[in-house]
């Protein structure tokens, strides 16, 4: 619901949006304070399986999403979205994703510790991509606008 709503306060300037916009990112810091009261109460930050990785991961991209909300109206949006695509993701690890015969460097706790903050690095790289992608839907979006204006425009001239 965000994105779309991010969308619609580009383009349109009813006077219920800021409002319904205030209350969504209320939502938003309301999940993440739950959600970081979640990683307090575990008094670690587990990381014995791929599960407790992408909910860490998960966190970390909701994170980054409120440290930067001000600076782009996508940015909320697509944090929680991001996030709850990690978490149902973490959740596919309940089927058997075991491999057998692994190699012995990668049965070790340290590579579990190892690969955590590597992959928490990407999501502001992940969220960067994402923001890319939305603001050049929304400057094509305005150019055809203005391309449709200026041919109207000359259309008229013309008569």
């Amino acid at each position: 619901m965000m994105p779309v709503l991010a969308i619609v306060k580009i383009f349109s300037k009813k006077k219920w949006l800021p409002s319904l916009w205030s209350l969504t990112v209320i939502l938003s810091l309301t999940g993440f304070i739950v959600f970081a009261g979640n990683i307090i109460l575990r008094w670690y930050v587990a990381q014995s399986n791929g599960y407790e990785m992408l909910v860490f991961v998960a966190w970390c991209v909701l994170l980054c999403g409120i440290i930067t909300y001000k600076k782009s109206d996508f940015t909320l949006p697509l944090a929680p979205l991001f996030s709850g695509a990690l978490l149902f993701v973490s959740y596919l690890d309940r089927l058997n994703p075991e491999i057998t015969n692994l190699m012995p460097v990668l049965k070790l706790y340290w590579l579990k510790i190892h690969v955590a903050p590597i992959v928490s690095s990407y999501t502001p790289l992940a969220l960067a991509a994402l923001i890319g992608v939305m603001a050049l839907a929304a400057m094509i979006k305005r150019a055809r606008q203005q391309h449709s204006k200026q041919s109207h425009l000359s259309a008229f001239l013309l008569l």
